[in-house]
């Protein structure tokens, strides 16, 4: 669905819930509950907080608990969340299940972000390939003198990684086709510990979202990746130059679709009812939302992008 016909069409219905009187539920008032995703809890707690600055006098209230993309889309297409955030779209059946209770579906492609793939501040190497990556986690790789671009650096690679986790499920995805990782895979409960533990560890390698990277600060950084032809996600446009090159996770790079590991945040609603989802859906997916996702180094979805040259 087009975002701006999208956009325009929330901002219709809050128009119209504005003039409504006698119910306890509007776009700025009455309650909400979400289960955000925890690749992106932090842009998404600074979306609910500021939402609630805005508008908490007037009776707005929005709990929200951390859970998986997966989880939350489980709940949503039994109708049991009102409003939809997920690291991936829906399946062709995911999306028939919710749109045969006749309510409709909205759609919108809320934000881009990617999974970082990290190492800790002591670790020299600044750069992987994705096959290399692709090595690390089926096992096939073990040592970090194994990869093209490690110097001198040395030693057993031990992979780090949250599993059950959005990054898990789009690492077994995007590399492998669905199948499960096979490599010896320390396994944390949080991104949060998996950034703690590969920062406590030379010779560690881990896997967060990037909305992570600057929410923690600790002593680790992000590999720029590079990707042969083969090895793209056919659902972006890489550009053609981009091919064994690397790229960082900086925003310009996911704008341009170069950054290997790219995803895509999305926004699901049932837009007949108008209440507190509606709202708060219209703020994330208007300027102000949109704003702290650029923030927090992710890029919006929803505005116009220009990127400034390098100096």
């Amino acid at each position: 669905m087009n975002r701006l016909f999208v956009l325009l069409s929330l901002s219709i219905i809050l128009l119209l819930a504005a003039c409504q009187r006698g119910t306890d539920q509007s776009p700025t008032s009455g309650s909400l509950s979400l289960v955000i995703p925890e690749p992106i809890e932090p842009v998404l707690r600074g979306e609910v907080a500021a939402f609630l600055e805005l508008y908490r006098q007037n009776g707005a209230q929005i709990s929200a608990r951390v859970g998986t993309s997966e989880e939350a889309i489980r709940l949503f297409v039994r109708d049991s969340l009102r409003l939809l955030f997920s690291t991936r779209r829906l399946t062709a059946t995911e999306r028939a299940l919710v749109e045969k209770e006749g309510n409709g579906l909205t759609e919108i492609a809320l934000a881009y972000d990617g999974v970082a793939v990290i190492v800790q501040r002591d670790n020299p190497i600044v750069k992987a390939t994705v096959g290399e990556i692709r090595g690390i986690l089926d096992g096939s790789i073990t040592r970090w003198e194994q990869l093209s671009g490690h110097g001198r650096f040395r030693g057993a690679i031990s992979a780090i990684l949250s599993d059950p986790s959005d990054e898990s499920l789009y690492l077994q995805q995007r590399l492998f086709g669905g199948a499960a990782l096979h490599a010896r895979i320390t396994r944390t409960a949080s991104s949060a510990q998996t950034m703690h533990a590969v920062a406590q560890d030379a010779r560690a390698v881990g896997f967060v979202g990037i909305d992570w990277l600057d929410s923690l600060k600790l002593p680790v950084h992000p590999l720029a990746l590079a990707m042969k032809d083969g090895d793209a996600d056919t659902a972006y446009a890489v550009p053609s130059d981009a091919y064994g090159r690397y790229f960082a996770t900086d925003p310009a790079n996911i704008y341009q679709n170069s950054y290997a590991f790219k995803r895509t945040i999305m926004m699901y609603s049932r837009p007949m009812q108008v209440d507190l989802a509606t709202g708060f859906s219209a703020y994330v997916a208007g300027a102000d939302g949109q704003r702290l996702f650029l923030r927090q180094n992710l890029v919006p979805g929803t505005q116009p992008i220009r990127l400034r040259p390098t100096e």
